[in-house]
């Protein structure tokens, strides 16, 4: 695969393209392929201060709730929520 990165490839389509394989067209809208969480897209973070109930406990964010669930220790569990970032 690097001997494609250094033509400059950055895609399997442009690949396939390249070695003659047909493909269908693509369907669908487009694919997004790059996002931003600043200004308007800002509270579609998981980051964002929110107030999470989750198995009765308490989250700052999504991502403290998130990280919290990764383990079954309650004492840990504990620890992240109260974490000041997850």
């Amino acid at each position: 695969m690097f001997h494609w990165l250094l033509l400059g490839l950055s895609s399997n389509r442009e690949i396939r393209e390249m070695r003659g394989i047909s493909l269908p067209p693509k369907k669908g809208p487009p694919m997004i392929t790059s996002f931003s969480f600043s200004a308007n897209n800002a509270f579609l973070s998981n980051f964002w201060p929110s107030y999470i109930q989750l198995e009765g406990m308490h989250f700052k964010t999504v991502e403290h709730a998130y990280q919290a669930m990764k383990t079954v220790d309650q004492t840990e569990r504990h620890a992240v929520a109260n974490c000041d970032t997850p």
